[in-house]
C-alpha cells in the first residue's frame, strides 16, 4: 500500500527496487504506473500464507517397547553363587537454607531537637 500524497488515501502498489535516494522505494501502482516514495508513506502489507495440512487414512502408529523385566533373584553359575547387587544408597543430612531476610532499605536515625523549654 502506499499513499499518493500526504495524508492522502491509501492505493495498492508493489515495491519493484530500492531506489538511489535515502530511505526510498519504487514503487508500482496497479495501473503500471511508477512512483518513488519514501518509506514512510510506503505500508508493508503481509499476504496470508498458505497452509499446508496432512491428512492420513491411518492415524500414525508408534511402536515402544519396553525393557525387559530385571530378575531380583540371584543368577546362578555353575562356578559360583553371585548375590544381586544393589546400588549403594548414601544419606546426606538435610541442610536448611538460611530464610533471606526482607529487604530493607536504610533508615535515617531521627534525632529529636533539643528545645530551650524542654531543657530547663
Amino acid at each position: 500500500m502506499m499513499q499518493k500524497e500526504e495524508g492522502g488515501k491509501w492505493t495498492p502498489a508493489t515495491v519493484i527496487q530500492p531506489s538511489n535516494e535515502p530511505r526510498s522505494y519504487v514503487v508500482q501502482s496497479p495501473n503500471g504506473a511508477t512512483y518513488r516514495r519514501n518509506r514512510r508513506h510506503l505500508m508493508n502489507l503481509q499476504k496470508p500464507t498458505e497452509r499446508h495440512v496432512r491428512f492420513y487414512d491411518k492415524p500414525e502408529i508408534i511402536e515402544t517397547r519396553t525393557p525387559p523385566p530385571i530378575s531380583t533373584t540371584p543368577e546362578q553359575n555353575d562356578d559360583h553363587i553371585q548375590p544381586a547387587a544393589k546400588p549403594p544408597y548414601i544419606t546426606q543430612p538435610v541442610v536448611e537454607a538460611p530464610t533471606p531476610s526482607p529487604h530493607q532499605r536504610p533508615q535515617r536515625s531521627i534525632k529529636k531537637p533539643e528545645r530551650l523549654i524542654e531543657s530547663i
